[in-house]
């Protein structure tokens, strides 16, 4: 016979040291608008495209304006209701150093369908600066623009839309300029940014989208008629390395443009595309049908893959129910088996097989939006064969409420030389959001352009309300430099920026270096209840409301809402958080975690590699009940509260 009255259980737990940055709600190092002047023909806007670095932190700007434009006291004019396009230099501190323009000539007035836009920058190195973009005229339209007082590019008699690069040295002269592309382009009104990228070994990657179009290179040009075609240039130039054709619309009512091209670390080239109702394919091996695409995002997203050699190595649909929309704005390949995808999607996404939304489940090919004006914009990481993670809000977001949001703003995302992740999204909703373990207060009316940060793990490390982002680009530090487009006024802690014009102005501004290191907590042992004092060191400005977390994660380590407060504190600055070990359900577990998390800003702590034992004992508390007795051969089923076996 045995006779239970108490036990004593411990519970080892392993958990993670954290640091913490944060850009969002704080201090940058410094921020600039680039604003346009409003004439008679009121047409005064400018909107930035991309920003690229090199290896000074010095950085690089390109964009559209009208009528003229200006950065502190250095400005370019424009002519009566030209649209012309610029390349602005920063240096590391933001000073303008140099600002340059390309335009049509005076006296050669633009008409209403005309564009000359500049869309992409890349920095080859810090004498080589190559910005990409399209000139599209009309049937009586100028058929000359110019880079320079005496720098010309004279247009085919036939041409409808010419794409064009051009070089500048690190002070700004014009150095080489060419046509790349002539012909007619399908998706004109849709050109973004995306449209160019660079691989390690200098490389030049353009995709064009037209048919019977000419290819141009210093040597020659080459005429194509399959639609859209990816060019890879020599370094300099030079020559066509090779000619992709990676889709084929193959129904005269289906339609498609490209959304982005990068490239990896290894020279693969990853491609997306949305595309409309149809049919689409290369060759049998690859081909893809879209039918009742119409709900929602009006879209869906194709991802094709080139080896450097120009092999096709992948070509499917991102989202597999071939019925249901998404909208797939950006790509960050590291390597194939570490993919980042960030978009919008209805009320679920099927990527390798398996359905995910919110919370995370599988599902069947019947799940169809139940609405076409929400979904959830969303991060994942993946490889060809497996999800590794997918964040997305608590919440869906209205995708319809205000348009104008959605057109100007694009989805971005970048990595550090760390190996985290930058992000921006738009929250057509004023709620709370709720994403990556991280939640905040939102104050837009009609939705919020958020900033995010990640870790490899999918952990939101901090969230922002931003105005539209349309580039970023990290730099050799901590920093970061982002931009985009504004209306009227805007704060960036702590400048203040505003426009001279209801129309759109540009910014653009760096982040200051925010960290938040916890320090070493005793090993214990402890039990349940008894007080933990968990020490922090601040470096940033935060808000006087601003009041720190620590928290022990659930079992898996996990901060989605199965979390324990263990102590806050109300400080801006270096304090010890005392705290208080929980009494719950404890499962064994090597994976709970202690993390410190911030709220204005709403920032939480990064994956550190060293690791501390803690000990947790249970008290009275973790009582099985009264005495028992069994004979042998009996059982007896436990249930432990604070304590486990």
């Amino acid at each position: 016979m045995l006779t239970f009255i108490h036990m004593k259980y411990i519970i080892v737990i392993g958990f993670v040291c954290w640091s913490l940055t944060s850009y969002g709600q704080t201090w940058h190092e410094w921020a600039k608008s680039i604003t346009s002047q409003p004439s008679q023909n009121n047409t005064a806007f400018n909107e930035l495209e991309d920003i690229g670095l090199d290896s000074f932190d010095n950085s690089y700007v390109v964009g559209t304006y009208g009528d003229s434009l200006s950065i502190d006291s250095t400005g370019v004019g424009s002519f009566g209701r030209n649209v012309s396009a610029y390349v602005a230099k920063f240096n590391a501190k933001g000073d303008a150093i140099w600002l340059k323009r390309i335009f049509v000539p005076q006296g050669q007035h633009q008409m209403q369908n005309q564009s000359l836009r500049l869309t992409d920058v890349a920095v080859v190195n810090s004498n080589r600066i190559v910005a990409a973009g399209l000139y599209a005229i009309g049937s009586q339209g100028p058929r000359v623009f110019k880079f320079s007082d005496n720098d010309s590019l004279v247009l085919g008699s036939n041409s409808t839309q010419t794409f064009f690069m051009v070089e500048y040295d690190s002070l700004g002269n014009v150095v080489y300029f060419q046509k790349t592309y002539e012909g007619f382009s399908f998706d004109i009104n849709f050109i973004r940014n995306g449209r160019m990228a660079i691989d390690d070994n200098k490389n030049l990657i353009f995709v064009f989208q037209g048919r019977n179009g000419t290819i141009h290179t210093r040597s020659g040009s080459s005429s194509f008629t399959a639609e859209p075609s990816i060019v890879k240039y020599s370094p300099h130039f030079d020559s066509i390395v090779w000619i992709g054709y990676p889709m084929r619309n193959v129904t005269s009512s289906s339609s498609f443009f490209v959304q982005r091209v990068r490239t990896d670390k290894h020279g693969y080239i990853y491609t997306l595309y949305a595309i409309g109702n149809g049919t689409y394919a290369l060759q049998s091996t690859y081909q893809v049908n879209i039918t009742n695409s119409g709900k929602g995002l009006l879209s869906k997203t194709v991802l094709s893959i080139h080896a450097p050699n120009g092999d096709l190595k992948h070509f499917d649909l991102i989202h597999q129910n071939p019925r249901v929309c998404d909208k797939v704005e950006d790509i960050l390949p590291l390597d194939t088996n570490n993919i980042y995808l960030t978009g919008y999607f209805m009320d679920s996404i099927k990527i390798n097989g398996v359905y995910y939304s919110n919370p995370i489940t599988q599902g069947s090919d019947l799940q169809i939006p139940t609405t076409q004006d929400e979904g959830y914009p969303f991060v994942t990481k993946m490889s060809l064969r497996t999800v590794d993670w997918i964040r997305m809000p608590a919440k869906k977001s209205s995708l319809r409420g205000n348009w104008s949001h959605l057109y100007f703003s694009q989805l971005v995302i970048k990595t550090d030389f760390k190996g985290n992740i930058y992000t921006n999204i738009f929250y057509g909703h004023n709620y709370d959001i709720s994403i990556g373990g991280l939640r905040d207060s939102l104050a837009g009316i009609n939705g919020t352009h958020l900033f995010l940060k990640l870790d490899t793990l999918g952990n939101a490390l901090w969230i922002d309300e931003k105005p539209i982002i349309k580039a970023m680009a990290p730099n050799s530090g901590r920093q970061l430099v982002y931009g985009g487009v504004y209306q009227r006024s805007i704060v960036i802690d702590p400048w203040e920026l505003s426009s001279p014009n209801w129309f759109a102005s540009s910014y653009v501004a760096q982040t200051s270096e925010y960290n938040i290191v916890r320090g070493e907590v005793s090993n214990g042992p402890y039990c349940a209840g008894d007080t933990i004092l968990v020490p922090y060191k601040a470096l940033g400005v935060f808000q006087s409301d601003n009041e720190f977390f620590a928290e022990l994660s659930d079992a898996s380590g996990n901060f989605n809402g199965g979390e324990f407060e263990l102590g806050r504190i109300k400080a801006t600055t270096d304090s010890v958080i005392i705290g208080s070990l929980p009494l719950f359900e404890v499962r064994s577990s090597g994976s709970y975690r202690i993390r410190v998390r911030s709220t204005h800003p709403a920032v939480q702590s990064i994956f550190r590699l060293d690791t501390l034992r803690l000990l947790i004992y249970s008290r009275d508390k973790a009582d099985p009940g009264g005495s028992e007795t069994i004979c042998r051969g009996d059982s007896i089923i436990l249930n432990m509260f604070g304590g486990t076996a």
